[in-house]
Formats: C-alpha cells, structure tokens, sequence
C-alpha cells in the first residue's frame, strides 16, 4: 500500500447506527492495512471510540469542508463519501474543485428514499441526476441498488462492494445454548422503514406463547412501539434493550434461536452475516434488497423464513410472518451447516477479501 495516499472518510455525523458502523469497521481495517486515514465529520459529536492512529477532523459545515478539500494533493488523497447529505457536498467539490471524490450508497432507493421528507428526496434526486451526469465513482453494497442507481438515475459508474465482518469476528460461537423459550432478536435503529411495526404486530397475532422476543436499537419510534407493547398485553414477551454495544449484541444473538429483519427496505442488512455468524435461524421480509439477496444467494443452501414484503401489501406481510412465528421450533444447525456458513462467510464476506477490493477502487482515478 502506498503510505503517502490518504483515504479521507466523510460523513456528516458518528453517531451509533448500521452505516455508521460500518463506517468506522471500514475506516479501520483500512488503517490497519498500512493506509492514512482522516474521518472527516460536520459534527464534533462522536459516539464511537476510534483508534487514534486515525486522525478526526471536523470541519462543521460545508464550507468547512470545500476549504479542507480545496488544500487536498488530487493525487494523494480521495474523498469517501458516506449518507446522502455527505454525498451531495462531496460531489459538489468534485465538480467544482475537481477532488478525487467517491460516493457510496447503502439504502435502496427505488423504496428507501420514498420514506424521505420531500425536501430530502428532492436533494436526493439531484444529487443522483447530477452524480449521472459527472460520472462519479460510485460504491454500492448490493446489486440491487446499483440496479436502481442505473434505472432511476441513470448511474453507471458504480462497484459493488458488499459489507464484511471484521477479522476477529470470524469464528463461531462454541456452543449454542439450548433455550427453554424460542428467542427472537431484532437489532436495528427503531424507525419506520425496519418494520418494527410488522413484527410487534404479527407477534401479538400469534399464538404460540413460547416466544421471547428482543428488541436492540433506539430511534423516533421507540415509544410508539413501547405503547403498543403495553396496550396490547406483550411486555412478559417483548425486551427493549436499548443501544447495546457490539460484544453486548453478540452476547444476545448468541442466546438467540432466530434473528428476524422486518424491513420495508434494506440496502444489505449486515446484521444477517451477524446473526449467521452466531447461528442464529433468519426470519426476514422479502423487501429490497439484503436479506432477500443474501438468503437467496450465497445462503441459499440454509433454511430461512422469508415473508412478504410490507412495502407492497403490509397486511399480507403481517399474516405471513404471524404464520412463521405460530410455527418456529429450536433446531439448531448441524456442524456440516455451521461449517458451511463460516466458509461462506470468510470467502465472501470477511474483511481479508472485502477490504483489498475496496482500497484498489478507491486508490485508482
């Protein structure tokens, strides 16, 4: 690796969420590679520890950013953009000060912007058309967004790059514990489009009383989903945890029987690699694009439990997954499977095979 490149991380804040986790796994691993790394921010406000050998700027608005761009040495640095606010102002520097800049995309567009404020899907949109019209590089997380990229937007300079797990999150768990309850866990911000509403709804449905179920994450419909925990007589079956830490979460998905991702849409859902990781059996919506993807994909051979996708017919999506759940048992997999997920695993999806794709996509004009 050549030490005299910066890789130059932008994104408008670190707090705790799916993509800024990523982030910070990915700005790492680069940095443990021998790569200079600096994370860019518009606000000081960072939740994560990161290692200091990674240098953290904050430049608190975009003009901040246009001047820490416009010092930049086009050939030593680039510009890796992550979220749509970051995306935009990066790609306006790479129009008007000609910046070695990349964006990134992590949500499906075609149904995860819809649920966007107007003034935000309009900026979006803008920043897409006029991503088209430049030909920026472009790193997407599945297929299935750089198909909507290319087809709503007209984009076609884009790499898919999936997610990874981190080197020390390459081995099985020892042993799965045998649970006297079936014990479901979601994890994820606890917003509209992760269809909390679907699950909490489907499982007051069911009638199978042996159900535990978790709940990790926080977010605006966090005291929604508290009320109709409580209106609906669930709380002897429903734990909010709140933020939890990565070992803390390992620590749940390691008790857990199913992980379950009801989304409306989702751009690669790293939380499945997750919860594989800890054997736990996926329930998951049939949205766009991540879980259906990888379960259908490189996954195919393990038994999961798809149900239908809400953003078409939420109803439906509710009385399937009321189906699965009135129906769950506690097998666990056979070690020939758990081997089989592992390779998988690391030859798909490990930071050893992820991250030298990344740095060589970044690296070239």
């Amino acid at each position: 690796m050549n030490n005299s490149f910066t890789y130059n991380f932008f994104i408008p804040k670190l707090t705790i969420g799916g993509a800024e986790t990523v982030f910070v796994n990915t700005c790492e691993e680069i940095n443990k590679r021998g790569g200079n790394v600096i994370i860019i921010t518009l606000y000081s406000d960072v939740k994560y520890h990161i290692n200091p050998n990674i240098t953290i700027i904050n430049v608190k608005s975009i003009f901040g950013f246009i001047k820490y761009a416009h010092r930049l040495n086009k050939k030593n640095n680039v510009i890796f953009s992550f979220m749509e606010r970051a995306n935009l102002i990066n790609l306006l520097s790479y129009i008007f000060l000609s910046s070695n800049s990349v964006l990134s995309v992590h949500t499906a567009p075609h149904k995860g912007f819809k649920k966007r404020k107007l003034i935000n899907r309009a900026l979006i949109r803008f920043t897409y058309k006029l991503a088209s019209f430049t030909n920026i590089k472009t790193v997407v997380v599945s297929e299935g967004i750089k198909n909507d990229l290319t087809s709503l937007f007209g984009m076609n300079n884009i790499k898919t790059i999936p997610n990874f797990l981190l080197s020390d999150e390459q081995k099985f768990i020892q042993d799965k514990k045998q649970n006297k309850d079936i014990i479901i866990t979601f994890v994820g911000r606890l917003e509209y489009i992760k269809g909390c509403d679907i699950l909490l709804e489907a499982l007051y449905k069911s009638s199978n009383n042996d159900i535990k179920l978790n709940i990790i994450g926080d977010g605006s419909q966090k005291k929604i989903l508290e009320d109709y925990v409580v209106m609906n007589k669930l709380k002897e079956k429903v734990n909010f945890t709140g933020t939890l830490s990565s070992n803390q979460v390992y620590s749940y998905l390691s008790e857990s029987n199913y992980l379950i991702i009801p989304s409306y849409a989702e751009g690669f859902g790293m939380v499945v690699l997750e919860g594989l990781k800890n054997q736990c059996k996926i329930i998951y919506s049939s949205c766009d694009f991540g879980p259906r993807d990888l379960m259908e994909g490189n996954f195919k051979y393990v038994k999961s439990y798809p149900f239908y996708d809400p953003s078409i017919d939420r109803s439906l999506s509710v009385d399937e997954l009321s189906e699965i759940l009135n129906n769950l048992d506690r097998d666990v997999y056979s070690k020939d499977e758990c081997e089989k997920i592992l390779r998988t695993l690391s030859e798909e999806y490990s930071a050893d095979v992820i991250i030298p794709n990344l740095i060589k996509f970044l690296s070239n004009k």
